[in-house]
Parts: C-alpha cells; structure tokens; sequence
C-alpha cells in the first residue's frame, strides 16, 4: 500500500507493508519538488508538467494497481468541527452543506463534501466535515488515472490525515500543521478533534521572503496569538480543558527558534508526530500526513474521510 501527500511545494510518497491484520508499517519514502505553476486554484493548469512530475517521481516506486491513499492540499478545501441538533441523514446533509459553504473559498455547488459523525448524544451531535472544490478533485485524479490503475483506499485533506497519528494520545494536544500554504491548527482531545482552526500565515516562499523582508518572529507571534484566539472558543464540558503537548508539523516549524519559543509561551512540552520513523528531523515533518494516512487501520472508523457527493 501506498500514501501519497500532494503538498504546495513537495509530493511525499511512503510505501507500506502490512504489520498485521489491520496496520500497516512504514518501510522506504520518496519525495519530490513539485514546480511553481502546476495546480491552478480550481484544477490542474499544467497536464504536461503534472505527467512529467508523475512519471519521474511515481515511476521510481513501481507501484502500478497498488492500493493508494491521497491526501490533497489543504488550500483546495475545508475541514471544520461543527455541531449540530439530532437530525435526520437527509436534513444534516443539508445542513453541512449550508454551514460549510458560508466559508468555502468556491461556490458551494462547486463544492464536493463528506462527514462523519464524531460524537453523538440525546440533543446535540459532533461531525467533523470535509468540501474540496470539485473541478480540482476531478482534474487531479484524472492525472493520477493516466498514469495507473489505483484501488483508492481513502482520499482527504492533510489536516485529516494527521488525525491517525494521535487517536491513540490521551493526553489534550494542539497540532499545528504550518507548511508553504498556510497553518492549520488542530486541538484534540483524547484524539477527538474539537476545534480546527486555518491561519493564513505566510509559507517558506523564498522570494516572496526577499522581496517583502517577512520578519521570522512576527510569524512565530502569529501563530501564538491565534492558539491563544482558539483557546477561548474552545467547546467546554464539565471540566475546562487544559492543553497538554503541542505537536509541530510541516516544512515552516523546523525555523530556527520555534521550537523554543512555543515551549517558552505555552510551558508545554513541543514535540516532532513520530518518534522512530524517519530518523531526521525534516523527514519527520514533511512525511507526517503520508504516515497518518498509512497508519489508519483498515477497519472503518471516523478517522476515515472519503469525499464523496453528499
């Protein structure tokens, strides 16, 4: 099995091998350069280079008919944690459809959306919801199609990726995915996400960084400003939740300081998803939401968003 990770500036690729009868274990990993102008807002603008970065990067991995799991950029879509009244399967469709596009970056009929019920009680349920802009979905895989023939496990957002990683953490975690597009935060608790918030924070773009002169700290207090700015809407049950441990991902939290400066803020300790897979540090960070999708068991669980017209 494989897990492929479309990013804003690199394709991560990590092959599996089964482990046991319902986990998969991580053996060898790819990554590639993805060229500036490939992938247009709303679909793929360059067929031909999308082919060549295809062809030389997946051709390596020689995985034709394999079993595949994607994970596509986080700037084409939205993930949100939403509550809502007990409703029947009809009417909460409809109203995660209402709710989502009132902040989709595309017009909601453009839109292709799943959910999954996190929690569920006598009044009120949880979902976590996921919309990806149709045109991209379809202009994308039908790359992906022309170069092979793939049985497609699970397709998602990175966000959602990630959440595998931690399902099994007891402890209540911030996850803060800063790569080239932006910042996702994900505060969890006992590995149920409560609250995911994107931050528009500028990416490691080194020209724009030259010709703007971005100021590193300035970053680093805005990311601290919007985890202090989520904490307050957090949803609280009888006892107040209290942040635990920070976990940093992407290619933007290796700058030099951050690390140090979220633990001297917070007073919490910060740490890298996977402690023994890859062994260096940007491996750890940049193929992070490929591992969260290979470590999904195969069983169905809520962890497993697949878009799908709703």
């Amino acid at each position: 099995m494989f897990a492929l990770d479309w990013g804003e500036k690199n394709l991560k690729i990590v092959r599996f091998i089964p482990e046991s009868r319902f986990e998969f274990k991580p053996v060898e990993y790819w990554m590639k350069e993805i060229p500036a102008g490939l992938l247009g807002e709303r679909l793929v603008k360059d067929r031909e280079g999308m082919d060549k970065l295809l062809n030389t990067t997946l051709g390596n991995c020689d995985f034709n008919s394999a079993s595949l799991r994607v994970s596509l950029p986080r700037t084409r879509g939205r993930l949100m944690v939403m509550d809502f009244p007990i409703l029947g399967k009809k009417e909460l469709r409809e109203a995660v459809k209402w709710e989502m596009t009132r902040y989709l970056p595309f017009p909601g009929e453009e839109a292709l959306f799943d959910f999954i019920c996190l929690e569920k009680g006598k009044k009120r349920q949880k979902i976590v919801a996921a919309a990806i802009c149709a045109k991209f979905f379809r202009s994308f895989f039908n790359c992906l199609d022309r170069f092979g023939s793939f049985k497609y496990e699970r397709i998602t957002l990175a966000p959602a990726a990630l959440f595998p990683l931690y399902s099994s953490w007891k402890e209540n975690l911030v996850v803060l995915d800063w790569g080239w597009g932006g910042a996702t935060l994900v505060f969890l608790s006992r590995g149920v996400p409560l609250l995911i918030r994107n931050l528009s924070i500028q990416g490691d773009n080194e020209k724009v960084n030259l010709v703007k002169k971005i100021n590193v700290e300035e970053d680093f207090i805005k990311v601290k400003k919007e985890i202090e700015r989520a904490l307050l809407h957090l949803p609280q049950k009888s006892s107040p939740w209290e942040m635990e441990k920070i976990i940093i991902t992407g290619g933007n939290v290796l700058k030099n300081g951050f690390i140090k400066f979220l633990e001297e803020n917070f007073k919490v300790p910060v740490r890298f998803p996977q402690k023994f897979w890859p062994e260096k540090e940007k491996e750890k960070v940049l193929l992070s939401v490929a591992l969260g999708l290979g470590s999904l068991k195969r069983r169905k669980s809520w962890k497993e968003l697949i878009f799908q017209d709703i």
